[in-house]
């Protein structure tokens, strides 16, 4: 019998509702990053709940020896932030979060995914059950893994209009900068068939049944059975995978080319060249350079530093700075102190070291809450807990946004460590006038080098 294709409800994630019998969860203050500001960040690029009779349930599981505080953030398919809930999770434990049950049928469901952060290693599965509204029991189940972010994910793919058969994308942009995907359909032969075209603004989510959705859909497909290979490729990391309805059941697919971890754990390097006359003005910061350094992923700490003396370049009472802005990306600041403006005379390298937390003495954060006012020509202390700081060891830290998005030009930070396990984080504004936090809190990555 031929069965009528069934709508793509399978392929709606929603907001989940934060609840565990075994550990405690609470919700965190509204309006902080999309990111976690957390050494580790996993995805999960689709979640369902509601209309027709899916429940999701998440399992987060602590791969560490020791208790582990995760940051649970849903995000719109807008790419706003919705909830945010911190976790902790005892050592080699899981905790455990489902949609509620009352909200099986909930018609239209919505559509969300969802970064996890963490302070050690984690893994994070989710799984959705389907029970028809006029059903008791459980007729499908498919489970995913949190997907580690890449440029290059490739799905074997099966379409037949006839039979009903059709195959689904869920696809996230992690970064805070807009993303183009393409996804290609090649024949079974390996030939190009036909490209499809996905933009992604900063955390965007795209969902499409690839065989009918009105506006993402291939449209050379055969009227009938088609085996092939689907490429999704993109310049900037970004989460993909896929389900597929077999004329009923629906079953998961994850990309036969398991992408490469965001880091070997390896420490990163790149090197950044400030172009001749590049000009500076006082109490002013530019932020508007930077350079891609392949691995590097929010919740990293950057190091930057000239390869010369930049007052033989014409740039004197200049400072620097950087972090990671997005995936595989170092964002840069320069800062003029001082009453005049400064315009470089000749090239100037900058040596850039990008942190992971694995090859840190130590790691944690500081946070600058939203209506924190440094006034002008003085700095601010605020400290944090940081387990394997001492006096004796260097300190790096740095935003994990870009503060000028949050109000601050003509500001700077530094860390110390000024006694055990304790860093102090030095923030200090030089402009014209105070530097107030704006736009929710800011948080700063801290990272202790042995």
């Amino acid at each position: 019998m031929v069965k009528p294709l069934r709508t793509c409800a399978w392929l709606l994630p929603v907001l989940m509702a934060i609840s565990s019998a075994a550990q405690t969860c609470t919700p965190n203050a509204p309006g902080g990053p999309v990111v976690p500001a957390t050494p580790v960040v996993v995805i999960l690029p689709e979640l369902v709940a509601g209309s027709p009779g899916f429940v999701t349930k998440i399992s987060i599981v602590n791969l560490t020896g020791s208790a582990n505080t995760v940051t649970v953030n849903n995000i719109s398919s807008a790419g706003l932030l919705l909830t945010s809930n911190s976790c902790t999770i005892p050592a080699n434990g899981v905790v455990r979060i489902d949609t509620p049950e009352n909200q099986r049928y909930k018609n239209p469901a919505d559509v969300y995914w969802a970064m996890i952060g963490a302070q050690a290693a984690i893994g994070a599965t989710t799984f959705f059950d389907f029970i028809p509204s006029d059903g008791t029991r459980i007729t499908n189940a498919v489970g995913f893994n949190n997907i580690v972010s890449a440029t290059s994910f490739t799905f074997p793919v099966e379409f037949d209009p006839t039979v009903g058969k059709t195959f689904g994308l869920a696809i996230t942009n992690p970064n805070n900068v807009h993303v183009d995907a393409s996804v290609q359909l090649l024949n079974s032969d390996g030939a190009l068939r036909e490209t499809l075209a996905i933009p992604l603004n900063a955390f965007n989510q795209r969902i499409a049944d690839l065989a009918t959705d009105p506006t993402t859909h291939f449209t050379t497909l055969p009227n009938g059975d088609f085996v092939g290979i689907m490429k999704v490729s993109s310049a900037l990391p970004v989460a993909a995978f896929a389900a597929g309805d077999d004329t009923g059941p629906f079953y998961s697919a994850v990309s036969v080319e398991p992408p490469a971890a965001a880091s070997s754990g390896a420490v990163l390097s790149a090197t950044f060249t400030l172009p001749t006359n590049t000009a500076f003005f006082n109490g002013n910061c530019d932020s508007s350079m930077g350079v891609s350094v392949p691995g590097a992923a929010g919740g990293m700490t950057v190091a930057v530093s000239p390869a010369s003396d930049p007052s033989l370049k014409g740039l004197p009472d200049v400072i620097w700075a950087g972090f990671v802005d997005a995936a595989d990306h170092v964002k840069l600041q320069f800062c003029k102190i001082g009453r005049t403006n400064a315009s470089s005379t000749s090239p100037l390298a900058f040596n850039i070291r990008v942190f992971p937390a694995s090859q840190t003495g130590g790691s944690g954060s500081v946070t600058l809450n939203a209506g924190t006012s440094i006034p002008v020509a003085t700095c601010s202390n605020f400290g944090a807990t940081v387990a394997g700081a001492t006096t004796g060891k260097t300190i790096v830290m740095s935003p994990a946004e870009d503060p000028t998005q949050h109000g601050l030009n003509g500001f700077s930070w530094r860390g110390l460590a000024d006694a055990a396990n304790h860093v102090t984080g030095t923030f200090c504004s030089f402009g014209g006038q105070s530097a107030t936090v704006s736009g929710g809190p800011l948080n700063f990555n801290i990272g202790v080098i042995n």
